[in-house]
């Protein structure tokens, strides 16, 4: 079965840095949240309805949605966060409200996953950019050969 997949079609926001009002950035998040009892509920109209309040969610919070994945116990986001988000905030209005619409819109949902809740408590994030760890190190280690001091 193939996924339910959204790719932002603004391809910029895939490479450029954003502008907050004092400072400049590029954070961005994979975030991967499975359903309760990793039941495989998010399949066709369910799962093009849980992107679609994904999307519409993103939009609320200022967030750059730049690509979502919907498998049917689970879904991977590719988001841009500015400083001021926290992610864990971010993944919690996400997952409520993807929740709460789509347990009131399907209620037979309800008995597939056992309870109230679509999502499992707990989720996956990790940061995304062009650098490696080590890349970035390199960087940092270098930073006297760029920066020489008076005096030096």
């Amino acid at each position: 079965m193939q996924p339910i997949v959204y790719v932002n079609p603004d391809r910029k926001l895939f490479t450029t840095k954003r502008a907050s009002a004092h400072c400049v950035h590029k954070l961005d998040y994979h975030i991967v949240v499975s359903t309760k009892y990793r039941a495989p509920v998010l399949v066709g109209e369910v799962g093009s309805f849980v992107l679609d309040t994904i999307v519409k969610k993103c939009a609320e919070l200022e967030a750059w949605l730049l690509g979502v994945a919907v498998q049917p116990e689970h879904i991977h986001i590719l988001i841009g966060l500015k400083p001021t988000h926290s992610v864990a905030k971010v993944v919690k209005h996400i997952k409520g409200a993807s929740s709460y619409l789509a347990l009131k819109r399907y209620p037979e949902l309800a008995e597939k996953i056992g309870g109230s809740k679509l999502w499992s408590g707990g989720y996956f994030a990790t940061t995304v950019g062009k650098a490696s760890v080590a890349q970035v190190i390199a960087y940092i280690q270098r930073q006297h050969e760029h920066h020489e001091l008076p005096g030096d």
